[in-house]
C-alpha cells in the first residue's frame, strides 16, 4: 500500500512539472522575422569580389512594356516611280543604293506613244499656221460685204450670209486646232517632257520619242524593278522606289492592356536582336485607333531619326515603351532599391543590410516589394529611406546564407 501511494505521488509531481513547462512555453515569445539573421561574408571573398552597395531612395518609378516590332521605311518619305506612258526601257542610270537628287534621270524609255503625241502637236500647229491667214481673209471679205449691203444694197444679203458662214467655219477649225495643240502639250507634260523640250520640238519639228524617267524627289534608290528591254506602261507599277533614309519607322505590336498609357511624343528604346549593345532611341509618333481583331494588339509607330547603320528596314527588333505617360509628368516617388538588391530567401523577399563596422557582416532584412520597374524594385515595408543595402553581389551573400543554413533554400 505504501509503494502504491509513493508511485501515485511521483506521477502527480511529474504531471505538475510538465504543466509548468507547457505554460512557460506558451508565455515565451516566438521568434519573429523582425529579428534579422546575421551572415558573414569572408574577407578574402570581399577582397576578390567586392560588393556594391546602394541607398534606398524615393524615386518616380516609370512603367514600361516591351513589344516585338519591325523596321520599315518612312512611308511619308518613300516614293514609287513608274512610267507615265508605254515604252521600252533602253537605259538604266541608277542602281539600288545610289543617292539621287530631285530631277536626276533614273532611266530612259523609247516610246511610240510619246512620238505619236509629239506628232499630233506638230500637226495641230501646222493646221493653225495654215488656217490663221485664211480666217483673217474670210473675215475681211465678210465684213466688207456686210458693210456694202448696209450702205447701198450693192450686194445680196444671201452673199453676205454665205461669206459669214465660210468665215465662222474656218474660225471654228482654227480654234479646234489650237485646242488640239494645247491638249497635246498637256499630255506631253504629263508624260514628263519639260517646257523647254516642248518648245524645242515645236521649233525644230524633230520628234524625240526617247523620254527620261526622272526622280521626283531626293532620296536613296532602295528598289529597282526594271531591266533593259522591258516593255512598260502606266499600269506596270513602280520601276524604282526612292526613300529618305534620314528617318525610319519602327512599328511595334503593343498589347491592348498597355495601349491606354501610351503618349505621342514619348521616348521609346529600340533594342536590336543582333546588336543588343546598340543604343537606339525614337519617338512615338502614332498609336492606331483600333486593335487588330486577331492579336488584340495595336500598331504603334516609333520614328527613329538619324538611324545608326545597325538599324535596317525589314529587320525584327524589340521596342521598350513608356506606358504611364498618358497623364503627363512623373509619377509620385516611391521608396526603391536596385532590382539586384532583392533576393528570395526562405520563401521571402530580403535585402542584405551591412551590420556593424567590420564590413563583412550582413543582416537579412525581410521586405515587402512591389513590381520591378525601370530597373528598381519598390519597397512597401521593411526599409526606410537612406538605409544602405547590398546591390550587385547580393546573390553572393545569399549563397553564403544558404551555406550557413545547410545549403538548401526553403
Amino acid at each position: 500500500m505504501t509503494v502504491s501511494l509513493l508511485r501515485i505521488s511521483c506521477l502527480i509531481l511529474a504531471l505538475a512539472a510538465c504543466q509548468r513547462q507547457d505554460a512557460a512555453a506558451l508565455e515565451a515569445p516566438a521568434p519573429t522575422r523582425s529579428s534579422p539573421l546575421l551572415y558573414s561574408y569572408p574577407a578574402e571573398s570581399l577582397a576578390r569580389t567586392p560588393l556594391a552597395k546602394a541607398t534606398a531612395e524615393l524615386r518616380p518609378l516609370r512603367s514600361y512594356c516591351e513589344a516585338p516590332a519591325r523596321v520599315g521605311y518612312d512611308e511619308d518619305a518613300t516614293t514609287n516611280v513608274g512610267a507615265a506612258l508605254s515604252g521600252r526601257v533602253v537605259t538604266l542610270a541608277k542602281r539600288v543604293g545610289d543617292t539621287v537628287a530631285a530631277g536626276d534621270v533614273l532611266a530612259e524609255l523609247d516610246s511610240l506613244e510619246l512620238g505619236e503625241v509629239q506628232n499630233e502637236l506638230l500637226l495641230q500647229r501646222r493646221t493653225e499656221a495654215a488656217n490663221a491667214p485664211l480666217v483673217a481673209l474670210l473675215e475681211t471679205s465678210w465684213r466688207s460685204a456686210e458693210r456694202l449691203h448696209a450702205e447701198s444694197q450693192g450686194i445680196a444679203l444671201t452673199e453676205v450670209h454665205r461669206r459669214e458662214a465660210e468665215f465662222r467655219a474656218a474660225a471654228a477649225e482654227l480654234r479646234l486646232a489650237s485646242a488640239g495643240a494645247a491638249a497635246a502639250i498637256n499630255k506631253l507634260t504629263l508624260f514628263g517632257m519639260t517646257p523647254a523640250a516642248i518648245d524645242e520640238l515645236q521649233r525644230t519639228g524633230a520628234l524625240a520619242p526617247r523620254q527620261p524617267l526622272r526622280a521626283p524627289r531626293a532620296g536613296t534608290v532602295v528598289a529597282r524593278h526594271a531591266t533593259i528591254g522591258d516593255l512598260v506602261d502606266a499600269e506596270h507599277g513602280a520601276l524604282f522606289t526612292l526613300a529618305d533614309l534620314g528617318a525610319l519607322w519602327v512599328v511595334a505590336e503593343v498589347p491592348e492592356r498597355h495601349v491606354g498609357g501610351l503618349a505621342l511624343g514619348s521616348t521609346a528604346e529600340v533594342r536590336l536582336l543582333h546588336a543588343p549593345q546598340a543604343e537606339v532611341r525614337g519617338t512615338v509618333a502614332f498609336v492606331a485607333p483600333a486593335l487588330d481583331p486577331t492579336t488584340h494588339t495595336a500598331h504603334v509607330r516609333v520614328v527613329v531619326t538619324d538611324p545608326p547603320a545597325e538599324l535596317r528596314p525589314g529587320m525584327f527588333c524589340e521596342v521598350r515603351l513608356l506606358v504611364d505617360a498618358k497623364d503627363g509628368g512623373a509619377p509620385p516617388p516611391q521608396l526603391a532599391v536596385p532590382d539586384a538588391a532583392v533576393q528570395l530567401l526562405d520563401g521571402h523577399s530580403v535585402v542584405f543590410v551591412p551590420h556593424g563596422d567590420s564590413g563583412d557582416r550582413f543582416a537579412a532584412r525581410q521586405v515587402e516589394v512591389g513590381e520591378a520597374r525601370d530597373g528598381f524594385v519598390p519597397i512597401r515595408a521593411g526599409l526606410t529611406a537612406g538605409e544602405v543595402v547590398v546591390s550587385d553581389g547580393s546573390f553572393l551573400v545569399k549563397a553564403q546564407a544558404l551555406t550557413a543554413a545547410g545549403g538548401e533554400e526553403n
